[in-house]
């Protein structure tokens, strides 16, 4: 069986993951670390995969408007849609989709904050380039 007619008769997913980068954070947290081999290497990025759809307009749909808050509170800044085949865990490398957090001051008896109120598409932030299958980590 030829290879792209397998792939093509498989149904297509996009899966969501809100994404972090956490670099400055980590490189704090290794400066104070004690005892740590000079080459120590730490993941410094976070996801956290939120569904999937069969439909790429919903999947967009529900990053634009953050459906179920997939900001949570400012932690994730980033959201990357990933389509995925059925069957093995596999992404599909090309057809990412890129969206950053849109923020609106609003003001409570705390005070002044930032509110998530969706997502804008943007280009593949520079520390995620080498990297994919956000959505299954």
């Amino acid at each position: 069986m030829n290879i792209m007619n397998f792939f093509s008769r498989k149904r297509k997913y996009y899966f969501i993951a809100s994404v972090r980068d956490a670099k400055q954070e980590v490189e704090d947290i290794i400066k104070k670390a004690k005892n740590l081999p000079d080459d120590y290497k730490y993941e410094n990025h976070d996801s956290r995969c939120w569904g999937f759809f069969r439909s790429k307009k919903k999947a967009i749909q529900a990053v634009t408007e953050n459906w179920t808050d997939m900001n949570e509170a400012a932690y994730y800044h980033y959201v990357v849609i990933e389509p995925h085949y059925e069957g093995l865990i596999n992404p599909i490398i090309g057809e990412e989709m890129w969206f950053k957090a849109k923020y609106e001051k609003r003001t409570d008896s705390r005070g002044e904050y930032n509110y998530c109120v969706g997502y804008e598409p943007c280009g593949v932030p520079e520390w995620a380039k080498q990297t994919c299958g956000w959505t299954i980590s």
